[in-house]
C-alpha cells in the first residue's frame, strides 16, 4: 500500500494491507481494544496482544489520520493494533458513544474533590505522593520551581524514567521506547529554550541527557533507537546552542566536549568521537587548537594496532587536518602529516585525492596498488574503493584499456551496475560492443557467484533490451526476479507471464501452509488479472478450493482476489 496515501476513517479498509486489516478486525472482535478515549480530536486506546500496546490516532481538519503504536512492527506503514483501534473508533462513532469514558469521568470526579480541598490538605496529599514517587517530586521542581533547575535534577528525572520502565534492571524494547519518550519531553523543553534564546537554561538539560542515558544503554534493548536517539538529539541541540551562543558559551561548550569525551560511560559508543568533532568545529583560537590537538594526540597514543581501532585513529587525524586547513596551515605541513600516517586508510585516500588534483597520477596509482596488496586478503570493501580510484585515474589519463579493465572488474563484483555499464558503453568501440557483451555474459554465467549472477544478467538484458533472454532468466530464477522485471516482462510477454504465474501458484500451493504464503500467491493471481486473464484466474481459484477444501485461510485470501 502507498504509505503516502491519506488515511481516513472512511477509506482505511481499502488503504491498509488486507492481512493487517484482517488481523486487526480479529483483535477488535475479540475485545482486545480497551480504554478507548477521545479528547480534542485525538483517540487513545490500549490493545491487548503479546503485551499491552498503546495506540494513538490523531485526526486533522481534513479528516486525515496519523497513527502511532508502540509495538515493534516494522514491515509496513500500519500494524494490526492500529487497524483494530480504527475499527473500534468507527463503531464508537456510529453508536454515538459520549466522548467521556470511565477514565475521563473519574478525572472529572477527582477534579471536583480536589477543588474543595484546602491548601494544607493539598500540600499533605502531594508530599505523601512525593515520598512514594521521587519522580513526581522531580517533575514538580522542574515544572514549577522558581529557580532554574540545576543539572542534577534533570539527571534524577532521567534516571527515574529509565528505572520506572525497566524490569530487574533491564530496559526491554517497550521500556526503552517509553523511557525515550519521557526523556524526549525534556529535550523538547531544551529546544524551546534554545528557540527563545535562553541558551543557559537549555544547557543543563542537554548535559544531563548526554551524561546520563549512556549509563543505561548496555542494559537496554534499544532496537527502535528511541532511547539512544535522545543522546544524538541532545548532541545536535548542543551544536545549535554553540552556533547561537556568544564567545563565552562557545568556549564553555568547547571545554565541556574535551572534558567529557574521556569519561567511561561513553566507551564502546560513538559519543567520544562526536564530542571531539563538536570541539573541533568550535576551534577559533590558538589556545583552543592546542588543547584539541593534545586531546587528539592522547586518543591516537592510546589506540592499539588493529583495523577497528585504526578507524578511531583515522578520525582523530581527520579532525586535526580539518582544523589545520580551516586555520590556514601551509599545504606542505598538512601533506607531511598525511605522509607520516600513510599506513592508515583515510590519510592514504586523502593523499590520493591531492595527487589526482595535482595531476600526479603515477604517485596516486602507486598508493592505490599498494593498498590493494595490503587489504585484498581481509578487506574486500576497501579493495573496491581503491579499484574505483584506479578507474578514476585511468579516466583522467584517457587510458581506455585500463578504464575498461577496471569498469568490467567492478561490474562483476555485483555491488553496482549502472555506473560501470555506462562506462563500458562509453569506452568500448561500438563495432566491438556485441562481441564484448557476449564475452561479459559468458563471464557472468561461469565465474560470478549465484547470489549476484541473476542481478547482473537481469540488468544487462534490460539495458540491452534482450527481452527473450530476460524472459528465460525469469523462468528459471523464480518469483523475486519476475517481480523485479514485471513491467518489461508484462509488456513484451503477457501470455508467457500468465503461464508462468499459473505454474508458480499451483506449485506453491502444494507446499504453502500459512496465511503469509497464501497472501503472496494470491498477489500473483492478481498479476494475472492485471494482464487481462480474470476468467483464467477464476478457474485456478476454483481448482485450488476443490483441491484444498480444508484450508480456510487459503480460501479467504483467494476470495479477496
Amino acid at each position: 500500500m502507498d504509505e503516502n496515501f491519506p488515511l481516513t476513517l472512511d477509506n482505511f479498509e481499502s488503504v491498509m494491507d488486507p492481512e493487517i486489516l484482517e488481523r486487526g478486525r480479529d483483535y477488535y472482535k475479540s475485545g482486545s481494544v480497551t480504554d478507548l478515549e477521545e479528547e480534542d480530536g485525538v483517540w487513545t486506546a490500549v490493545v491487548m496482544g503479546t503485551y499491552e500496546y498503546q495506540v494513538e490516532v490523531e485526526q486533522d481538519a481534513d479528516g486525515n489520520l496519523m497513527l502511532v503504536c508502540d509495538c515493534p512492527y516494522e514491515w509496513g506503514p500500519y500494524c494490526k493494533h492500529e487497524a483494530a483501534v480504527l475499527f473500534a473508533i468507527r463503531t464508537a462513532r456510529k453508536r454515538g458513544k459520549p466522548k467521556a469514558q470511565a477514565k475521563q469521568r473519574q478525572r472529572a470526579d477527582v477534579r471536583k474533590v480536589v477543588e474543595t480541598l484546602s491548601q494544607k490538605q493539598l500540600i499533605e496529599l502531594v508530599m505523601e505522593q512525593v515520598k512514594k514517587d521521587r519522580a513526581l517530586g522531580s517533575e514538580i521542581l522542574l515544572r514549577y520551581g522558581l529557580e532554574a533547575p540545576d543539572q542534577s535534577l534533570y539527571q534524577r528525572a532521567i534516571e527515574d524514567a529509565a528505572r520506572k520502565h525497566s524490569e530487574r534492571g533491564f530496559l526491554d524494547y517497550q521500556g526503552s521506547r517509553r523511557a525515550g519518550h519521557e526523556i524526549s519531553g525534556l529535550l523538547s523543553q531544551a529546544e524551546t529554550m534554545l528557540n527563545d534564546g535562553r541558551l543557559e537554561r537549555a544547557l543543563p538539560i542537554l548535559k544531563a541527557v548526554i551524561e546520563t542515558v549512556p549509563a543505561f544503554l548496555n542494559q537496554a534493548d534499544d532496537s527502535s533507537g528511541d532511547f539512544s536517539g535522545c543522546v544524538s538529539f541532545a548532541l545536535q541541540l548542543l551544536e545549535e546552542v554553540a552556533s547561537a551562543g556568544d564567545a563565552e558559551i562557545r568556549q564553555a561548550i568547547f571545554d565541556y566536549c574535551l572534558e567529557e569525551h574521556e569519561k567511561p560511560q561513553y566507551q564502546g559508543w560513538d559519543y567520544p568521537a562526536e564530542l571531539l568533532w563538536q570541539a573541533s568545529e568550535l576551534v577559533e583560537l590558538p589556545s583552543q587548537r592546542e588543547a584539541l590537538f593534545a586531546a587528539l594526540d592522547q586518543v591516537i597514543e592510546r589506540i592499539s594496532v588493529n583495523h577497528f581501532d585504526e578507524y578511531k585513529k583515522e578520525n582523530a587525524l581527520r579532525l586535526k587536518v580539518d582544523v589545520m586547513k580551516r586555520m590556514g596551515d601551509p599545504p606542505a605541513v598538512i601533506h607531511a602529516l598525511l605522509l607520516e600516517n600513510i599506513h592508515l586508510n583515510r590519510p592514504r585516500q586523502e593523499l590520493i585525492q591531492i595527487y589526482i588534483e595535482q595531476e600526479q597520477y603515477a604517485a596516486a596509482r602507486k598508493l592505490c596498488l599498494d593498498a590493494i596488496t595490503l587489504y585484498k586478503a581481509q578487506w574486500p570493501g576497501l579493495v573496491t574503493q581503491y579499484q574505483n580510484w584506479l578507474l578514476e585515474i585511468a579516466r583522467k589519463e584517457n587510458d581506455a584499456e585500463t578504464v575498461i579493465q577496471f569498469a568490467e572488474l567492478l561490474l562483476l563484483e555485483g555491488r553496482e551496475f549502472d555506473p560501470y555499464y555506462s562506462t563500458l558503453k562509453a569506452f568500448v568501440k561500438p563495432d566491438e560492443w556485441p562481441a564484448f557483451r557476449q564475452k561479459l555474459i559468458h563471464t557472468i554465467e561461469k565465474e560470478v557467484p549465484a547470489w549476484s549472477q541473476v542481478y547482473l544478467l537481469g540488468e544487462l538484458y534490460r539495458h540491452e533490451q534482450m527481452w527473450p533472454a530476460l524472459l528465460r532468466l525469469a523462468q528459471r530464477s523464480g518469483l523475486e526476479t519476475i517481480e523485479h522485471y514485471k513491467e518489461e516482462l508484462h509488456q513484451h510477454y503477457p501470455d508467457e507471464m500468465c503461464d508462468l504465474y499459473e505454474k508458480i501458484v499451483l506449485r506453491g500451493m502444494e507446499h504453502a501452509s500459512g496465511r503469509d504464503q497464501y497472501l503472496k500467491l494470491s498477489l500473483v493471481l492478481r498479476r494475472m488479472v492485471d494482464l487481462g486473464e480474470p476468467e483464467r484466474v477464476s478457474e485456478i481459484i476454483e481448482l485450488l478450493k476443490a483441491s484444498y477444501p480444508r484450508r480456510r485461510a487459503m480460501i479467504e485470501e483467494l476470495d479477496k482476489v
